[in-house]
């Protein structure tokens, strides 16, 4: 029979995680979509806290800024009169400085803890293409719609991202032994620079990801760039913009990552949250009937009988609430 696909093969897991891990990601738009379906499968996650980071220097920067404690990026007022920070991503920014300001100290208190508090750290790269202010020569995570001319857009090198990260996790892995690191290529593709230039781009950031998990035993990385480019290589994967991942592909990755790190009792356990999510979505023909009571109230009995690592509080009010 012939085969149309080259599945990927993946190594035995360095380590694995389970629902008693606390969870933090950052990076780009990818990120957002795993710590997405992490909470959903009640997992203890913090997604994209400081908001969508694309490249990998910025991601260092904060992360530095997070380990360090009580340093605040800084904060400016754009051409548009809205308040923002070069460091983090728009949806930080506000009309008032005040207002922005308090919010920038809360999330950076959050993911300070969650950061000390974490087992795992996910970081996803989403391009090795960089906008570098031309005043002072850093490069920012966003560039919030400034002229063009206020910037030059520079390539990094894959020794530029280890020698930002390479002090960082050490530190990060003094300060907490138990951290273990997921690094990810995006597999969104970044077509505004040009195919070619995309592929230069992910290619700096794979050799990068390799070299740092070469150098630290508590680092791995996951190839979900590779499964979207090679084992699902067609357009019927990819959505209208043909850009970004139907959520079928999106799915094929979760189950791949979670098959490969998650603990034997966790797959369990989220093959049990899953059946459960199925009941919570269906929709009866008779609400209220005697069928529909019985099937609400065997449906609590499952939620009731999770461990508590679970957090269902909200789904079994609302099934109390159907139920009267």
């Amino acid at each position: 029979m012939l085969n149309f696909r080259t599945p990927i093969q993946l190594p035995a897991a360095p380590f694995r995680f389970g629902y008693e891990d606390e969870i933090l990601t950052m990076g780009s738009c990818f990120a957002q979509r795993m710590g997405e379906r992490l909470q959903a499968a009640k997992f203890r996650t913090h997604t994209n806290p400081l908001g969508i980071v694309y490249n990998p220097i910025s991601m260092a920067r904060l992360l530095n800024m997070l380990r360090e404690g009580g340093v605040i990026p800084e904060i400016r007022l754009s051409p548009h009169q809205l308040w923002h920070s070069f460091d983090l991503h728009s949806q930080f920014s506000h009309v008032d400085k005040q207002v922005l300001k308090q919010r920038i100290d809360e999330a950076f208190a959050r993911t300070g803890e969650a950061l000390r508090r974490a087992s795992l750290l996910m970081l996803t790269f989403g391009t090795a293409y960089v906008y570098v202010r031309r005043d002072r020569g850093e490069i920012v995570t966003n560039c919030h719609r400034y002229p063009a001319d206020f910037f030059h857009k520079k390539l990094l090198h894959n020794s530029r991202i280890f020698r930002a990260f390479q002090p960082l996790f050490q530190a990060l892995f003094e300060a907490n032994p138990r951290l273990r690191v997921i690094l990810t290529v995006s597999p969104v593709r970044h077509i505004k620079e040009g195919l070619p230039n995309n592929n230069l781009s992910k290619s700096v950031l794979r050799i990068a990801c390799q070299e740092l998990a070469d150098a630290f035993g508590q680092v791995d990385y996951f190839p979900a760039f590779e499964v979207m480019m090679d084992d699902l290589r067609d357009y019927r994967f990819y959505q209208d913009d043909l850009i970004h991942p139907t959520p079928f592909a999106e799915t094929y990755i979760w189950e791949l990552f979670t098959a490969h790190y998650l603990q034997p009792g966790s797959q369990q356990l989220l093959k049990r949250w899953g059946e459960i999510q199925q009941g919570l979505a269906h929709r009866p023909l008779r609400p209220g009937s005697p069928e529909h009571r019985k099937f609400l109230r065997s449906l609590l009995k499952k939620i009731q009988a999770l461990p508590p690592q679970l957090d269902c509080r909200a789904e079994l009010e609302a099934l109390q609430q159907q139920l009267g």
